[in-house]
C-alpha cells in the first residue's frame, strides 16, 4: 500500500504538496511565528517557497519522503503542511513533520491532521517507529506530540545547524504497538 495522495478529515482535506502551493504556502513559511521553531529561516519571495516544494516533491519521487498541504474542507483554504521527513523502508521508521499558519493555532487541527498520517504508516503501510524532532522551546508542538502519546526520549545536543547557531532539538518517539493515541 502506498500513500494516499488525499486525505479527507472531518474539517481537513490533505493533498500531495504541489508547485501551485506556493502563494499560500510563501504566506505561512514567511510568518515570523510559524517559522520560529523551524530549521528554516522566514521564506522572502515567493519563489523561495517555490524552491522548498520542489525539495519536497523531489522526496516524494524518490520515495524517501512525503508532504501534504492541508486544506479547510470548507474554503479549501490552505493552512499548513505535514508529512514524513524521511522515509527508511528498511527499519520501518520515519519522522514527521508540520507547521500550521498562525491564526489556526489552538483549534486541534494537527492533531487532526496528524491522527490520519500516524494510522496511515502504522496500519496500513507497516511502520514501526514514528519520530518527531522538536525544539525545546517549542511547547505547543511537545504538547500536541504528548496528546498523541509520543515518549521523550531526551535531547540531542546541538543537533541542527539552523539559522546560524546549533540547536538542540527534543527527541519523541511512537511505536506503533503504543496505539494511535
Amino acid at each position: 500500500m502506498g500513500i494516499p495522495k488525499i486525505i479527507e478529515t472531518d474539517r481537513l482535506i490533505l493533498r500531495a504538496i504541489k508547485e501551485r502551493d506556493s502563494e499560500a504556502l510563501f504566506e505561512i513559511w514567511s510568518h515570523p511565528e510559524v517559522i520560529k521553531f523551524m530549521n528554516i529561516s522566514a521564506m522572502e519571495t515567493i519563489e523561495d517557497a517555490r524552491s522548498m516544494i520542489l525539495i519536497l516533491e523531489a522526496l516524494t519521487e524518490k520515495k524517501a519522503g512525503f508532504r501534504w498541504t492541508i486544506m479547510l474542507k470548507d474554503s479549501s483554504r490552505i493552512i499548513g503542511t505535514c508529512g514524513f521527513n524521511y522515509l527508511d523502508e528498511y527499519n520501518k521508521r520515519t519522522e514527521i513533520g508540520y507547521e500550521l499558519a498562525r491564526e489556526q493555532w489552538g483549534k486541534g487541527l494537527m492533531r487532526e491532521a496528524l491522527l490520519w498520517i500516524l494510522q496511515i504508516i502504522t496500519e496500513e503501510m507497516g511502520y514501526n517507529r514514528i519520530e518527531a524532532k522538536v525544539m525545546p522551546e517549542n511547547k505547543n508542538s511537545i504538547r500536541l506530540l504528548e496528546k498523541l502519546g509520543f515518549y521523550f526520549e531526551g535531547i540531542l545536543r546541538q543537533h541542527e545547524y539552523t539559522k546560524d547557531i546549533y540547536q538542540d532539538v527534543a527527541m519523541y518517539s511512537k511505536l506503533k504497538e503504543e496505539g494511535l493515541y
